[in-house]
């Protein structure tokens, strides 16, 4: 079989069903390893790392509103999100760094992405690409896409329940998908000291992204109208409670960032006028940590091991 390599811009066919290959940037951190799927396939190793998806764009949903800014494909955003959902609470974060808009089409038709032959003919092909560039080939001057050593071991996240979260993401899911892609959003931003405000931002949208979701799974558990108090006790019960946490008094979902949030969207507000963001590094941390169990557990209705484990310890057991 022979990889095929597309010739025409990615951009000007988001319409069809069409193999597309997205490199990373060196600025990111990777799980070092192959990740396969059945519509999707992550590679990352110290020559090259890089996706590889099966769909149209985001562009090609008709019911969708108009946007010049839609980045990652659905299956790029499943995948990423596949992965991001395994880390554990303090631990090792996945740091995506795609480079969207550098994307390949591939001409080939029919490709086996859970075929480790099939993937390792995949790299050989794109990695000959400038956009591909083998660390070896790279100056300080070019513009990176590769990891460079940024690699962690796999078996540092909750790698065993990847496949179960790609499954169980789905790319209707529209609240799950933008939650995602603020997530990755927010780490590489927050990969440059000069935009943490919008890093923080953005996990401020996952964060809105998570109440919505939260309040719709209430709705599934028979309460006709949840509010803000509402969620703050299920996140209690389900997530602090067991830990040992005293509950909430303020009714606000993840209070402590509440007024930290109507501060950076509004410059002016019943907190008064600021010129910067009322925030700090660690309020973009701590969501930054919290949030993907958060959507890992509206997905599967279980807690990952290593949070067993913590409530566990908590609770002297």
């Amino acid at each position: 079989m022979e990889i095929k390599i597309k010739r025409t811009p990615a951009r000007d066919d988001y319409s069809s069903l069409r193999y597309r290959v997205t490199p990373f940037k060196a600025s990111g951190i990777y799980p070092r390893g192959i990740f396969m799927s059945p519509s999707a396939v992550f590679v990352a190793d110290d020559d090259i790392v890089f996706a590889v998806t099966y769909c149209s764009t985001w562009r090609s949903k008709e019911d969708l509103p108009y946007s010049e800014v839609d980045w990652m494909n659905p299956e790029l955003v499943r995948l990423l999100g596949s992965l991001v959902l395994c880390e554990r609470f303090t631990d090792q974060r996945c740091w995506f760094y795609p480079h969207v808009h550098a994307d390949l089409l591939l001409a080939n038709d029919k490709l086996e992405l859970e075929d480790l032959d099939c993937v390792a003919q995949i790299r050989s092909a794109v990695i000959r690409e400038p956009r591909f560039t083998s660390p070896a080939r790279i100056t300080e001057a070019s513009e990176d896409h590769l990891s460079q050593g940024f690699l962690f071991d796999a078996n540092e996240l909750n790698i065993e329940l990847r496949s179960l979260y790609w499954a169980k993401i789905s790319v209707s899911n529209l609240l799950l998908m933008r939650g995602i892609q603020a997530l990755v959003k927010c780490d590489m931003l927050a990969k440059h000291h000069e935009f943490q405000e919008e890093a923080a931002i953005a996990a401020f949208i996952a964060l809105d992204a998570s109440f919505e979701m939260v309040r719709r799974h209430l709705q599934s558990l028979g309460f006709s109208n949840p509010s803000a108090k509402d969620a703050a006790t299920w996140f209690h019960n389900t997530f602090d409670g067991p830990l040992g946490f005293p509950p909430p008094t303020d009714g606000q979902f993840f209070g402590d960032f509440y007024s930290q949030r109507i501060q950076t969207f509004h410059p002016g507000s019943r907190f008064g006028d600021s010129p910067f963001a009322a925030i700090s590094i660690d309020d973009r941390i701590h969501l930054r940590q919290a949030l993907p169990g958060l959507f890992a557990y509206l997905l599967t209705g279980e807690h990952s091991p290593d949070w067993v484990e913590r409530i566990a310890e908590a609770q002297g057991k």
